[in-house]
């Protein structure tokens, strides 16, 4: 049994129930964005009545948006969950130190026993 599923198997509905709402806010979260590019395409459509430059719009527009997407899930979330780190709050912070206070000792009493 992998580390995951050892995880869930002794966790039970609770896990999956966060998993489960985890999923269901980020879809609705996607959904709430690309409202506003439809509706961007939508409004271009009324302000010119020519369907062919809406459609070169999203043709343009979406590529655009999955590049823009894919850096920020690949390098913007990073930095934004570790600026979550670091300025969070006094008990959350000093969680964070005592967890690498924990791997600083763990290597010193590895290095002694080798």
């Amino acid at each position: 049994m992998t580390e995951e599923e050892q995880y869930y198997a002794s966790k039970g509905g609770w896990n999956r129930a966060a998993l489960e709402w985890f999923y269901i806010t980020t879809g609705l979260n996607t959904f709430n964005d690309f409202k506003y590019v439809f509706a961007t395409i939508v409004g271009i459509y009324l302000t010119v009545h020519y369907p062919y430059i809406a459609a070169g719009v999203a043709l343009l527009f979406l590529p655009a948006l999955r590049i823009i997407g894919s850096i920020k899930v690949k390098h913007i979330a990073k930095r934004l969950d570790w600026l979550g780190v670091i300025h969070t709050t006094h008990w959350s912070k000093k969680g964070y130190d005592m967890q690498q206070r924990k791997i600083e000792l763990l290597e010193q009493i590895l290095e002694k026993l080798k």
